[in-house]
């Protein structure tokens, strides 16, 4: 990987990873090709900013995950130009967006094939956003 000391970026979506390594090296690019971690990694992975029970935006089955990340060079936390609003980052969650499992709503469809929406649901994966504000250059 090129290094790119000094450049503002933010790497962000659904990388359709978790933010750390599991079972059967789930995770493994995130984490050893991008090197995004907690703040002394090249990349910082705001999820780390959350409780670990807090960590989730999308939901398989019961378990709880991180496929939606946003992910910043070192250069957004250098008090210069643009800088990420340290513990801004959050899942935007409103009990609307929620089903009777506390998971997101996903949208209702008429039937695989045709696939109509019935109006019901949002998405199986809920939003996250953090704040970025200019600083003096």
């Amino acid at each position: 990987i090129k290094k790119y000391s000094g450049d503002e970026y933010i790497i962000l979506g659904d990388l359709n990873a978790p933010y750390k390594i599991e079972k059967d090296d789930w995770g493994m690019a995130l984490v050893n090709v991008l090197k995004a971690g907690d703040r002394g990694a090249s990349h910082y992975n705001l999820w780390y900013e959350l409780a670990e029970g807090a960590r989730y935006s999308h939901v398989f089955g019961k378990k709880k995950g991180t496929l939606d990340h946003i992910v910043i060079s070192k250069a957004l936390s250098d008090f210069k130009g643009i800088d990420y609003k340290p513990f801004s980052f959050s899942v935007f969650q409103k009990s609307y967006m929620l089903d009777e499992k506390g998971n997101p709503l996903r949208w209702q469809i008429t039937d695989k094939g045709r696939g109509e929406h019935l109006g019901i649901g949002f998405s199986d994966h809920l939003p996250i956003s953090a704040i970025f504000q200019t600083l003096s250059f």
